[in-house]
C-alpha cells in the first residue's frame, strides 16, 4: 500500500463503507444479541456504533466546508438540491420499508406516514443520525447564506452546537449529541489541511493515544473526536482501494436507510440469530442497489 493524500475520496469512500457497515453491525446487536452474551465484544459492538456516527460527522463537515468554499457566493438552488438528495433518498427508503412492513402485517396509518416523513423518520425508527444531520445542513446553509467570511461561519456554527450541546446534554439519548462536534472538526480540518497533512504520522500517533486515554476515562465526546481524527489520518497514510467497500460508501445513506426494513421486521418474524444477522445485510443490500436502478432510470427519463 502507497501513502496517499489527506482526504483522498477513494480512501474515504472505504473509511464510509467500513464505518457504515459497523453501524448496521451495532445496530444488529441491539437486536439480536449477536455478541452471544460476550460482556467484552457486546460492548465493544456498542461502542463501534457511536464511534462510526462520528466518523460520518467528521467527513461531512469536512466535505460540506469545502462544497460551500467552492461555490460562494452560497445560493438558494445550490441549498435545496443538497437537502432534496437528502429528503429523495430517504423517501424512496422509507416507501420500500413501509411496503414490506404492510406485507409483515404492520398496523401504519395515514397520519403514522405523515408524522414520519414530516420528521424524516423511518416507520417505527426514530432515525436520529438523519434528522441530525439534516439540521445541520440546514443551519449550515443559512449561516453560509448570510455570513460570507468562512472565520465568522464557524464560530457561529461552535456557538450554536455548544448551545445545544448544554441544553441536550443528560436530557437526550446521548447518541444525539455526542457525535456532532467532529462535523465542526472536519470543517476546521479543511482550513489545517496542510499542517495535518505534513504532520499526519504524528497526529496519528498522538491521536490514537488520546484516544486510548478518553476511553479508558470514558469521556464519550472526546473518544469521539479524537476516534474520528485517527480513522481518517489513518486511512490517509496508505491507500485503500477496495470496491466493494467503495461502492457501500459512496451510498452510504441509502444504506444507513435500508436497514431498518430488515431492524424492524423481527417484531413479525422470529428469526435465529445468523439468520436474522444475515437477512438484515441481504435486505439493506437490496435496497442500496434497487435505489441505484431507479435512479440511473429516472436520469435516463
Amino acid at each position: 500500500m502507497k501513502e496517499t493524500e489527506l482526504f483522498s475520496k477513494n480512501s474515504m469512500y472505504v473509511l464510509r463503507g467500513v464505518s457504515m457497515l459497523l453501524i448496521i453491525l451495532h445496530h444488529i446487536n441491539h437486536h439480536a444479541d449477536i455478541a452471544f452474551g460476550i460482556a467484552i465484544l457486546g460492548r465493544l459492538l456498542d461502542e463501534l456504533g457511536y464511534l462510526s456516527t462520528g466518523v460520518f460527522f467528521l467527513l461531512s463537515g469536512y466535505g460540506l466546508t469545502v462544497s460551500i468554499n467552492k461555490n460562494q457566493p452560497i445560493t438558494l438552488s445550490y441549498c435545496t438540491k443538497r437537502l432534496f438528495r437528502i429528503f429523495y433518498t430517504f423517501l424512496y427508503a422509507y416507501v420500500f420499508c413501509l411496503v414490506g412492513l404492510w406485507i409483515l402485517g404492520a398496523d401504519v396509518t395515514l397520519l403514522d406516514i405523515l408524522i414520519d416523513i414530516s420528521t424524516l423518520s423511518m416507520p417505527f425508527s426514530p432515525t436520529w443520525f438523519l434528522k441530525t444531520i439534516f439540521c445541520v445542513y440546514v443551519v449550515y446553509f443559512m449561516i453560509s447564506y448570510y455570513v460570507k467570511q468562512p472565520e465568522k461561519q464557524l464560530m457561529i456554527l461552535f456557538g450554536i452546537f455548544a448551545v445545544y450541546y448544554i441544553i441536550a446534554y443528560n436530557t437526550l439519548p446521548y447518541y444525539y449529541y455526542v457525535s456532532f462536534f467532529n462535523f465542526l472538526l472536519g470543517s476546521l480540518m479543511v482550513y489545517g489541511y496542510s499542517y495535518i497533512s505534513n504532520k499526519r504520522n504524528v497526529i496519528l500517533f498522538l491521536a490514537t493515544i488520546c484516544f486510548v486515554i478518553f476511553f479508558y476515562l470514558r469521556l464519550t465526546t472526546l473518544c469521539s473526536l479524537t476516534f474520528s481524527c485517527l480513522s481518517v489520518l489513518a486511512f490517509s497514510v496508505y491507500s485503500f482501494n477496495n470496491r466493494f467497500l467503495q461502492y457501500v460508501g459512496i451510498h452510504s445513506l441509502i444504506f444507513y436507510l435500508g436497514q431498518f426494513l430488515p431492524l424492524t421486521m423481527d417484531q413479525y418474524i422470529k428469526l435465529g440469530t445468523v439468520p436474522y444477522f444475515i437477512a438484515t445485510y441481504v435486505i439493506t443490500f437490496v435496497v442500496a442497489i434497487s435505489f441505484g436502478y431507479v435512479m440511473k432510470l429516472y436520469k435516463k427519463a
